[in-house]
């Protein structure tokens, strides 16, 4: 059980009921001192909430750029994912790209054909890749209709 005081000079508690006694001992009738003392304790009191209340609204707002901060590089992220998906389908075959994607080795005619050429779309290859469902799907569609 706490006692009248609050656990320190810094606590409200305590600093809300030295006001109140202040204003008991520096009035001069006994009404007077007794209303100045519950004003004094009262105003302490609104002081401490109002300064948590301010605390807890500034932790939130922390606590919300924090996630936007988050929310943002995760975007960016993506758009990175996005767009060395983009770079690596618009990019040509090489001729040791080709000897890899055919399964042979050494110069053929079946891997020097493929020198030059695009790569095949497979969205299952962009996706694992890390290209958003979303802009995948946008792509074939445009794609498609072009």
């Amino acid at each position: 059980m706490q006692g009248l005081l609050g656990n320190s000079m810094d606590d409200p508690r305590t600093m809300a009921v030295l006001q109140g006694v202040m204003g008991l001992l520096g009035a001069r009738g006994n009404v007077q001192g007794v209303a100045q003392g519950l004003l004094g304790y009262q105003g302490a009191m609104q002081q401490a909430k109002q300064q948590a209340a301010v605390e807890q609204m500034r932790k939130l707002q922390l606590e919300q750029h924090a996630m936007q901060l988050e929310q943002a590089r995760k975007a960016q992220a993506q758009q990175e994912l996005d767009r060395k998906g983009l770079m690596a389908m618009n990019t040509p075959i090489s001729g040791i790209e080709a000897n890899r994607a055919s399964g042979l080795t050494g110069p053929t005619p079946q891997a020097a054909a493929a020198i030059g050429q695009f790569p095949k779309l497979d969205p299952r290859a962009m996706l694992s890749q890390g290209m958003s469902p979303r802009r995948c799907k946008r792509l074939f569609l445009c794609l498609r209709s072009g």
